[in-house]
């Protein structure tokens, strides 16, 4: 089984740069791209924040995210192999930052659904948010974190497997919820 990780952005404290710093989905989505993080410091956005809890795991700007150190000792198996750890700090608290570089051609768009704002001419690959994720069975080599290809609103997409999901929660991790990325049995 594969699940859709999806990163609870329910008003927790999240790293963000001083100044700020913006990224393009394209630049995010290239697996050679590297950010530059190096005329910035980071601190916890707090304004609508539902509480102080500081999760494990929370949003950058889709696909990256940042991983605290402690999950990143826990999961960072799964995750360095397909991507590129870069280590951070924020108000004394070790992060990285991560952006998996791994994608796999597995979105099922028969299945899945999405939608397609403001699109004058149907595209089939063109999707703009994803809002139930269905993929093709992967191969048996599949790493067990890795993002689905294809345009934008697909490619944001993190697909994990149930080894990660399990040593998530077994663990007592925070900041992710998922929802299953394949078909059910019927």
């Amino acid at each position: 089984m594969y699940w859709w990780m999806c990163i609870d952005e329910t008003g927790h404290p999240e790293p963000k740069t001083v100044p700020t710093i913006s990224y393009q989905l394209e630049e995010l989505s290239d697996p050679c791209f590297v950010p530059d993080f190096s005329n910035c410091r980071f601190e916890f956005e707090r304004e609508e924040c539902v509480d102080d809890a500081i999760m494990d795991f929370a949003t950058f700007l889709h696909p990256a995210f940042f991983i605290s150190e402690k999950a990143f000792d826990i999961v960072g198996k799964f995750i360095s192999p397909v991507s590129r750890p870069l280590p951070l700090s924020c108000e004394g608290y070790i992060y990285y930052f991560i952006k998996i570089d791994v994608e796999l051609d597995l979105f099922d768009y028969e299945a899945s659904k999405f939608s397609r704002w403001g699109m004058y001419e149907r595209v089939e690959d063109e999707v703009n948010m994803v809002t139930r994720v269905i993929i093709k069975h992967p191969p048996p080599d599949s790493p067990d974190i890795f993002r689905l290809k294809g345009r934008s609103g697909v490619r944001m997409n993190i697909i994990v497997s149930d080894r990660f999901k399990k040593t998530y929660e077994e663990n007592g991790l925070t900041g992710l919820y998922f929802k299953p990325a394949e078909p059910l049995p019927n």
